[in-house]
């Protein structure tokens, strides 16, 4: 097993540097500021639950969270591009809150304001408060084998175009219960997300 790098404080958790990195195994995603002294990771199943991390965000100014994208979460990690060219929101029955039919866009990432149930619950804006966020990587092939019909492509070139097409800022992982297991190691808490 791929072992991260140890800070060179012994009390500081497996893969928690001072420089307030988050090792996932080889996959290094910088945190932001000194967010550090709390940690929580959430493993998200639809797209609620990023309400959730904002809850412990709001109160929590020295917070860091840790969002895992899986299984039908995962659509959530794709650019705009993706949801239309593979038509995500019919096919995986997921309504846009802003036109109240299938999304043919995320509806998580750039919502426009008055959108979601709180604005700030956005990936992009939860992103550029330091929300470290993976993607599960077996999801994305599930999710690429189930649509690559609707783009009329091969689940290996879907898969392809959706390695390509991550929002920026998020990083594919091997696996989603890996990534828990990853943010556990490195001194996170867990909320089932949904």
């Amino acid at each position: 097993m791929h072992q991260a790098s140890r800070s060179s404080a012994a009390s500081e958790p497996l893969g928690w540097s001072r420089a307030k990195t988050l090792y996932l195994g080889e996959y290094i995603v910088k945190s932001s500021a000194d967010r550090t002294r709390h940690r929580t990771a959430y493993a998200v199943n639809d797209g609620y639950p990023l309400a959730f991390l904002l809850n412990f965000l709001t109160p929590n100014k020295s917070a860091t969270g840790v969002v895992i994208l899986r299984h039908e979460a995962f659509p959530l990690a794709l650019n705009h591009a993706m949801w239309a060219k593979y038509k995500i929101g019919e096919s995986e029955k997921i309504d846009d809150p802003e036109t109240k039919a299938a999304a043919v866009k995320n509806p998580y990432f750039e919502a426009k304001p008055g959108v979601l149930r709180n604005d700030n619950s956005a990936i992009d804006k939860l992103l550029a408060r330091g929300t470290v966020f993976g993607a599960c990587n077996l999801a994305l092939r599930g999710h690429a084998m189930r649509l690559a019909k609707n783009a009329g492509v091969t689940a290996d070139e879907a898969a392809k175009e959706f390695t390509a097409n991550i929002v920026p800022g998020i990083t594919v992982i091997p696996s989603g219960v890996w990534g828990v297991n990853r943010a556990q190691e490195a001194g996170c808490t867990y909320c089932a997300g949904g």
